[in-house]
């Protein structure tokens, strides 16, 4: 899913993912691993859904407030 995307369907779906979250059944999905090339050797980085990034900074004012 595309930022683009995400925000439809975190309008859509915003008072499921709270409910989830305060009930503690959020359960967040995997992470997509990359390898950045660095001069003294790769460094493995975990990349979140936009979906998961949204609920780890779901309190931030600015964030929630484009929704």
């Amino acid at each position: 899913m595309t930022i683009e995307e995400a925000l439809p369907y975190l309008k859509e779906h915003q008072q499921e993912i709270t409910d989830r979250i305060y009930r503690g059944k959020y359960t967040p999905s995997p992470v997509r691993r990359v390898e950045i090339p660095k001069p003294d050797g790769g460094v493995q980085l975990g990349i979140p859904t936009v979906i998961d990034h949204y609920t780890s900074t779901g309190n931030n004012p600015t964030v929630s407030a484009n929704l």
